[in-house]
């Protein structure tokens, strides 16, 4: 086998060389430029600049006027009424007797006033009191217990009490009515049953 030529293989690569240099050249004999490249930068995300809301005015608060604002005032009202001087007085004074309790050696019943009519009126003092059976007084009046005698205002459909106590150290018979006179005249008869020992009535006072 023939060995390569030196020279041919050297002339191989000038013509090699020869042909790029041809290649980069037009036919107007002007070198071609490389196309270039354009390298297009990566676009930074873009923040948006922040919306400001201008803050919604808050209406400004202004005291209303009395004029603006209806005020409701409740009638003043008074511990104790007024009477006038009206006296309480049948028939417009309603009495009834209801049995109490019971203390040692006592029976106990309250004597209610109340004042049936359209204004208030006072009583003051002690109202009489005596028990009846059958029609007949049994045993003696009412005697008087010690207290603060003072007038009593009672309103319109109000009341006010007295106090009546009677002994049971005695065998009498048990009443069936008990005949209260009030302070301005006048009696009324209630049922009430209790031994006619002797009794005793305090001053008229306010309902408890």
């Amino acid at each position: 086998m023939r060995a390569a030529r030196p020279w041919a293989v050297v002339g191989g690569i000038a013509m090699a060389v020869t042909l790029a240099a041809c290649s980069g050249s037009t036919s107007s004999g002007q070198p071609t430029s490389a196309p270039s490249t354009v390298v297009t930068p990566t676009q930074q995300p873009t923040t948006p600049a922040p919306t400001s809301t201008a803050p919604t005015p808050t209406p400004a608060t202004t005291s209303a006027s009395p004029s603006d604002t209806p005020t409701t005032s409740a009638p003043p009202t008074s511990a104790t009424p007024t009477s006038d001087g009206n006296e309480c007085s049948l028939p417009t004074l309603g009495v009834s007797v209801q049995r109490g309790g019971a203390s040692l050696g006592h029976e106990i019943a309250i004597v209610q006033f109340t004042n049936n009519g359209n204004s208030a009126c006072d009583l003051s003092g002690y109202a009489g009191a005596v028990l009846q059976r059958n029609g007949r007084t049994l045993g003696q009046p009412a005697g008087r217990d010690k207290g603060k005698v003072a007038t009593v205002t009672i309103p319109a459909g109000g009341t006010a009490q007295a106090m009546l106590s009677v002994s049971t150290s005695c065998q009498a018979q048990l009443s069936d009515k008990v005949r209260i006179t009030p302070p301005g005249g006048g009696y009324v008869d209630a049922p009430l049953a209790l031994r006619g020992c002797p009794m005793t009535i305090g001053p008229i006072e306010p309902s408890q």
